[in-house]
């Protein structure tokens, strides 16, 4: 397991997750996160606060990394490969 690259995914997910357009359900509950949401904030309270109704799914964030650790990992394969290829 390379760290850099395990950090990377959890930059680019936390990136990500304020870039991408928010789900809405029931039209109070908005869920952040891509591929899969992994924050949850209830907004039905006019009094609430959003920092107060927001749940966070541990293991939506960790496939979330996962899946992005592959995305990297597959990426840096191609581009050694590639410029390995042009260099000789």
């Amino acid at each position: 397991m390379n760290w850099k690259i395990i950090n990377a995914a959890f930059w680019i997910e936390m990136i990500l997750s304020y870039l991408l357009p928010f789900q809405i359900t029931d039209g109070t509950q908005y869920r952040v996160g891509f591929p899969v949401p992994f924050i949850f904030v209830d907004a039905g309270e006019f009094h609430t606060s959003p920092f107060m109704s927001m749940h966070v799914n541990p293991l939506g964030l960790l496939l979330n990394v996962g899946i992005m650790y592959m995305i990297l990992i597959c990426c840096n394969k191609i581009y050694t490969k590639i410029r390995r290829n042009h260099t000789k």
